[in-house]
């Protein structure tokens, strides 16, 4: 007999029972000790979900509420990649007709001192060129490539007294360039002033029209969609944009027949 008078004291769990093994009863509440001692144990504390990085784990941090749905679609998407994010102010799609074009800054070469612009670049802003006229801006990959030189500029060279006889104020040509390449090329190109060569060195507002290229798998970065438009006092009138590779209706002729 022990010495608490025949009931054999031991720990279970932390909780003193009584008995001498499995089955016996706690006298405080009559319920068997070791089920008893089971059902007090502390509970393993709960899962929490962890943010992984993108693609992986995100449905799990959703339903922990941990994250919300748009989040996860910033983070993973559908295609489990993060998109780059766009710097402030700039367009989550491509313009469209009837878009107004956004404000923005290019810079073009004077190779000589005239109305006001010194020799070098100068800036030119965008919602000042198109501002009360008709203008035809048209965009390609980047100056000196064989497409661009042979074909592209030249239609527009070639069609410039027809495009003014029409209407257009002004024709201007906008690449992923900075404002030296372009000098060097309207000098190649002949451009005089019949076209303005507009860089648009850091591609910034290539992104802001949504007519980015990207061509970093080929050595030449971010680049411009192959495209022209008819501009309105600032709003777009007609908009042709080329499937990649192509060159078929971008050029001056097509856009002389979208003119009427």
């Amino acid at each position: 007999m022990s010495r608490d008078g025949g009931f054999g004291v031991r720990d279970v769990g932390g909780i003193e029972t009584s008995g001498a093994g499995t089955g016996t009863l706690d006298p405080r509440t009559g319920r068997e000790a070791a089920r008893y001692a089971k059902e007090r144990r502390p509970r393993k504390a709960p899962k929490v979900a962890v943010l992984r990085p993108p693609g992986s784990g995100l449905r799990t941090a959703r339903r922990a509420g941990l994250i919300f749905a748009p989040t996860a679609a910033i983070l993973g998407g559908s295609m489990g990649r993060t998109p780059a994010p766009r710097p402030h102010g700039e367009r989550d799609m491509t313009i469209k007709v009837g878009d107004r074009l956004p404000a923005g800054t290019l810079s073009e070469y004077f190779e000589v001192e005239t109305n006001g612009c010194s020799i070098g670049p100068n800036p030119v802003k965008v919602e000042d060129f198109a501002k009360g006229r008709k203008v035809v801006i048209f965009g390609l990959p980047g100056a000196f490539t064989p497409t661009c030189s042979a074909k592209h500029v030249p239609s527009y060279l070639q069609n410039f007294d027809k495009l003014k006889a029409k209407g257009v104020a002004a024709v201007a040509c906008l690449s992923v360039n900075d404002a030296f390449v372009m000098g060097a090329w309207a000098r190649e190109q002949r451009t005089g002033d019949r076209i303005r060569m507009l860089g648009d060195g850091s591609a910034a507002y290539t992104r802001a029209l949504g007519l980015e290229l990207d061509l970093v798998s080929r050595g030449m970065g971010v680049r411009c969609q192959r495209f022209s438009m008819l501009v309105d006092d600032g709003v777009v009138k007609v908009l042709n944009i080329e499937a990649p590779g192509k060159y078929e209706v971008s050029d001056a002729e097509t856009m002389l027949k979208q003119l009427g």
